[in-house]
Order: structure tokens, then sequence, then C-alpha cells
């Protein structure tokens, strides 16, 4: 995928969020709420297709990375 299409991908995606999600600021594995990490973590996952539960990998010093935003607030 080239740069232009993944850019497109990735503002396309972000257009559809239904803004639905439960903010915390350090959001809990077993609660319904998430961050502005778990947002890009999830839109990533989106746009690059992971479909396993597995992200990309988590960078440094980002707490709520590695609990996405479910594709279903992306309808």
């Amino acid at each position: 995928m080239s740069d232009d299409d993944f850019i497109t991908k990735l503002v396309n995606t972000h257009e559809h969020y239904n803004e639905q999600a439960w903010y915390s600021l350090f959001p809990q594995a077993d609660d319904d709420d998430y961050n502005s990490n778990g947002y890009v973590s999830g839109l990533l996952d989106i746009v690059l297709g992971i479909t396993d539960g597995y992200t990309v990998q988590q960078p440094p010093n980002t707490p709520g990375f590695e609990k996405p935003v479910p594709p279903s607030y992306f309808p």
C-alpha cells in the first residue's frame, strides 16, 4: 500500500468513528473504557487488517495502547 493510500484509509476510518467509547486516562482491561492511545492502536489495527487480537508494537510510554478501541466503534 502506498503512503497516500495508507493515509487515505486512516482518514476514512477515522471519519467512521462513532465517538461512543468511554475515556479513561488509564483504562483497565476489564472495563469498557479506552484512551487516545487505544484509539490509535485500534485505528491502526483496522487499517492494517490486524484481526487476530495482536496490535502493532506498542511504543514506549503509551498506557492504554495495549487495549485497542474495537472495530465496532468504526462502523
